[in-house]
């Protein structure tokens, strides 16, 4: 597949989590659902990573991949918080996007 189609995924996708994430929101505190969608995430994790080796990476990428992770997963916290004051989904959604 091209990087096209790779990223048309992406869209979709993150349409799908922007109405759980606004769903959430409505029902839920940012914190709990910052727990839960990260306890999915893992969930995942073995799925998306079967035959990879992430022993072998050098330190750097993996200083590199937990920075991210981190600037990662404040930004999406916020932007819970963000839907839970009362935010559009359909606005702050795709505004925040452009910054992960």
């Amino acid at each position: 597949m091209t990087w096209l189609v790779y990223s048309l995924i992406v869209v979709f996708f993150w349409g799908i989590v922007g109405v759980f994430q606004k769903l959430g929101a409505n029902h839920s505190t940012p914190d709990s659902l910052m727990v839960w969608t990260t306890i999915g995430y893992v969930i995942l994790l073995p799925f998306l990573f079967t035959g990879s080796h992430l022993t072998t990476l050098p330190p750097m990428a993996i200083a590199v991949g937990l920075l991210a992770g981190f600037a990662n997963g404040l930004g999406a916290w916020f932007l819970l918080i963000a839907l839970n004051k009362g935010a559009t989904a359909s606005v702050a959604v795709p505004f925040t996007v452009n910054m992960e």
